[in-house]
């Protein structure tokens, strides 16, 4: 098991693939979570502002949409993958922390990954 692997096992995924998901309904169809109350709604049109909807990917935007575009990451296999790739792959010349970090977020955006660097 790799060292990713094992920091990964210690997180929970699921919140993040939950967000994910709402958010992704909410800009496809504009529909809400069964038993979502006044203020869950309020907080996840907030927190859809952030982001985009396009081919079927959520992108985020960030506050204004000023920032460059970057594909929310919210499976766990595809954010060990990207990671893996950014630090450990021939071509990425293993990298720190900072650089790795850096790296990935330059064109990926999940709280998760950016959490653990």
């Amino acid at each position: 098991m790799t060292y990713f692997q094992q920091v990964f096992q210690s997180f929970s995924v699921m919140e993040e693939e939950t967000k994910h998901n709402e958010v992704f309904e909410y800009l496809h169809a504009n529909v809400y979570s069964d038993g979502f109350n006044k203020d869950q709604k309020r907080n996840l049109r907030k927190r859809a502002e952030k982001f985009r909807l396009e081919n079927a990917t959520v992108y985020f935007i960030g506050s204004g949409g000023k920032q460059q575009p970057k594909r929310w990451v919210a499976k766990r296999s595809e954010q060990l993958k990207i990671l893996e790739a950014c630090h450990s792959d021939k071509l990425a010349s293993h990298f720190g922390r900072d650089k790795t970090r850096d790296k990935v977020s330059s064109f990926e955006f999940s709280r998760l990954i950016l959490a653990l660097l």
